[in-house]
């Protein structure tokens, strides 16, 4: 039988928890579905980062754990990069950025994007 860390345990609990949920959708809403580091429009599974690491001390902690100021939405990348994985081996190869300085969304580039016409 497989031992299971308390502390894993801990932190799996609150990230399943409908509190984290909820505030994740509202940062991914906040954030438009774009990464707050590269400007990337994110397709598929976002992530979103918490600048203070959880721990076991500080996960049932809202002011900290689901601060929306401590939370962004981030691209795996970034969010790699973020963690310091990887050794800085895995990076931006293509930067498609769609999107301003106000976050405003250039649609048309979007859907060309989607379509896979844009380089």
């Amino acid at each position: 039988m497989r031992e299971t860390n308390p502390q894993k345990k801990l932190i799996d609990k609150f990230y399943a928890s409908r509190a984290w949920r909820m505030t994740r959708a509202w940062v991914i809403d906040r954030d438009k579905g774009i990464c707050q580091s590269c400007g990337e429009i994110i397709f598929g599974e976002m992530t979103v980062h918490h600048e203070i690491n959880l721990t076991p001390q500080n996960v049932n902690d809202p002011a900290i754990s689901l601060n929306p100021e401590l939370l962004k939405t981030l691209c795996h990348v970034c969010h790699d990069k973020a963690h310091k994985r990887f050794s800085g081996a895995v990076r931006c190869i293509e930067r498609k950025v769609i999107v301003d300085d106000d976050l405003n969304i250039n649609y048309k580039k979007r859907q060309e994007l989607q379509k896979g016409s844009v380089v």
